[in-house]
């Protein structure tokens, strides 16, 4: 019988952690049998992105670096994702971010959002784009990416576009 490499068990761990983004409190963990159920049920898995590829050898170096062995097995592939979830990697990665995740990222934490932190699910743009707007001490880049939600947000956030673009000016160095 043949067995998937760390690479593969890491790989399908990621997915099948990102796509049971189901909300709060409602977090899957993966096993192994899980994982390797999704190989034998899809007979031509999709070719990784760059950014499960970042993840992958995330999760597979950080089980190695704390192991300090060249080699992990699926429980302990599955069990680092179910105990650390994928946002810590994404960011030790530098994965790009979308506006979104940037928010997401730095306001998760301050909302109670478990599911970016084990599931890279993003939080509503409304309530990142009030977030930054409530936030007197938002840095540049949060207020650039707040920016960036508008054309997908309702009309009433527009009209806090003006104040947001007028603070970006104030906390932007001029050259």
């Amino acid at each position: 019988m043949r067995t998937l490499s760390e690479a593969s068990v890491a790989l399908g761990a990621v997915r099948l952690t990102v796509s049971t983004a189901t909300g709060p409190g409602r977090r899957l963990l993966v096993r192994p049998a899980d994982v390797e159920a999704l190989f034998r049920d899809v007979p031509f898995p999709q070719p990784r992105t760059e950014r499960e590829r970042a993840l992958v050898y995330a999760v597979v170096y950080e089980i190695h670096d704390a192991h300090r062995r060249n080699q992990a097995d699926s429980d302990e592939i599955c069990g680092f994702i179910n105990r650390h979830g994928l946002a810590m990697l994404l960011r030790r990665g530098g994965a790009e971010l979308s506006p979104v995740e940037i928010l997401t990222d730095h306001y998760a934490a301050t909302h109670s959002h478990p599911a970016w932190r084990y599931q890279l699910a993003p939080m509503d743009a409304t309530v990142l784009f009030r977030a930054v707007r409530e936030d007197p001490r938002a840095s540049a880049k949060l207020m650039a990416a707040a920016l960036a939600l508008l054309p997908g947000l309702p009309a009433e956030c527009a009209a806090a576009e003006n104040e947001i673009r007028a603070r970006l000016e104030r906390n932007t160095p001029t050259a």
